[in-house]
């Protein structure tokens, strides 16, 4: 008799489950690689949620703005700043003998330039600058303290009014460099500025001691819709 062989044959997919072994633990990440080279100097336009960081050497070209505005600009907004300038002809600081019957507030430096000095801060165009001179303002019979310069822009032409104090003078509000309005002690004066940018300067004068008073009481800047041109407060580059 022949004998009879007889053959199983096991499913490939029974075969592969009944060899395969449990899954390893997964091994440490390995070390971070080196950098990548720097790429193109480019441009970034969108959006980006605060707080920004630049790092790495970052080099700003121009302006940075953000949400269109310069970021220098958008910090000083709100304080509302002036420039006490220096008269040149007394020798006393911000003390002068007499009002000049014109400011020169150009960008170019001089003895006579009122654009340039010391920076002062407001509470929308409020503020108080009285000053009492020294012995060496006891020759002038007509002692005054400023030029102070608030630069603005308007959005129209107007009639603004100032309300504080000015010596018995006579002292003097200026409009870009030239006397548009002369006042004393106490007042409520209305003056015209043009639409723009524009200069606002005060000069306080007093004829009868040594000390001069000068500060305003109302919020002008904000009531008449005006607003202080950083660029030409702070910067002066040409302008």
């Amino acid at each position: 008799m022949r004998p009879v062989f007889r053959m199983m044959v096991m499913p490939c997919a029974l075969l592969a489950l009944a060899c395969q072994g449990t899954k390893g633990d997964k091994g440490d990440t390995g070390a971070t690689g080196p950098a990548g080279p720097q790429g193109p100097t480019g441009t970034f336009s969108g959006t980006a949620t605060t707080p920004v960081t630049f790092s790495g050497g970052t080099t700003i070209t121009g302006a940075l703005t953000i949400n269109g505005q310069d970021l220098f600009t958008a910090s000083m907004q709100g304080t509302y700043p002036a420039v006490l300038g220096y008269g040149g002809a007394f020798g006393a600081g911000h003390l002068t003998c007499g009002a000049p019957t014109s400011i020169d507030l150009s960008a170019t430096i001089s003895t006579a330039n009122a654009g340039f000095g010391e920076v002062i801060f407001s509470n929308q165009g409020i503020f108080n600058l009285s000053q009492a001179s020294g012995p060496g303002a006891s020759t002038c019979a007509n002692v005054c303290v400023g030029p102070l310069t608030f630069f603005l822009n308007s959005p129209s032409a107007q009639t603004i009014v100032l309300q504080g104090y000015m010596d018995n003078g006579p002292s003097k509000i200026y409009v870009d460099g030239a006397v548009q309005q002369t006042v004393s002690t106490t007042f409520n004066q209305g003056v015209n500025v043009p639409a723009g940018a524009f200069a606002l300067s005060l000069v306080s004068c007093s004829s009868d001691g040594f000390s001069t008073g000068l500060y305003l009481t109302n919020t002008w800047i904000t009531t008449y819709n005006l607003s202080i041109d950083i660029d030409r407060t702070f910067h002066r580059n040409g302008k």
